[in-house]
Order: C-alpha cells, then structure tokens, then sequence
C-alpha cells in the first residue's frame, strides 16, 4: 500500500509488515485533518476530534489519504495517531507514531517516537489525520 504513495523515502522502522492492510479492512470516512496547538496531549487531540465524530486515522487510513491528496503533505506534516508501531530492540519496547512528513522536495512517510504513557505524551506535529467513527 505504500507503494500507492509514491514516496520517495519511507523510514527505516518501517518494515513491509506494517504497512500491509488487513484483508476486509473499510477504511475511515470523510477525513479530515486537524490543526492544534503544539504541545498538546494525544488524549485531548482524541478527545477534541470525538466531539467533532471522527477517531485518529490508523496507518491504512494514513496511507490511503496520502495517496489521494499527495500535496496536501507538501504543506505541513500530517500525523496519524493511531497508526502506532512498536519496535523491540530485545529489552526495551519503543512506539513510534507514523505521518507523512516532507524533506525538501521529497515525499516521506515517517515515523515519531512516542513516549509513555500514550496518552499523556505531547506532540509537536500540530496537523492530525481523522476520519469519522
């Protein structure tokens, strides 16, 4: 599916596996991409979007918009925040929260460390992906 992006880097934590959609899977409806303060909480941006009737996009749903709007992440970052991806290193478990994210003239798919507890760590990428629950 990342191959749909045409990305010209994608982040080494990435691998294949976390980027193959589940068979069956529907992706999200009408999504919309939310612009807030930096600092922010990843429970208020959940909270924030729910009043609205969207969720955080996941990394299929991240993928697809990606696609379909290439030049929309030439503009600013676009996080995803439930597209998580836990990376083992054989004592430590680390999360890293993937978005589409730009370096010069180059398209990237990303990838940001999130600290524990997930809902408690800030994020400096004020634009976040939602789709409607």
């Amino acid at each position: 599916m990342s191959a749909l992006g045409k990305y010209d880097r994608v982040s080494s934590i990435l691998i294949e596996r976390d980027l193959v959609g589940a068979h069956g899977y529907a992706l999200g409806s009408d999504p919309k991409v939310f612009d807030f303060p930096k600092g922010i909480t990843r429970k208020a941006i959940a909270k924030a979007m729910e009043t609205e009737g969207y969720k955080p996009a996941n990394i299929w749903d991240l993928l697809d918009y990606g696609a379909k709007n290439p030049d929309e992440q030439r503009k600013y970052p676009i996080m995803a925040l439930g597209a998580l991806v836990e990376v083992y290193d054989g004592q430590f478990a680390y999360f890293f929260v993937i978005l589409l994210d730009i370096h010069g003239l180059q398209r990237c798919l990303e990838t940001n460390y999130v600290n524990i507890p997930l809902e408690e760590s800030q994020t400096d990428c004020t634009h976040q992906l939602g789709v409607r629950k």
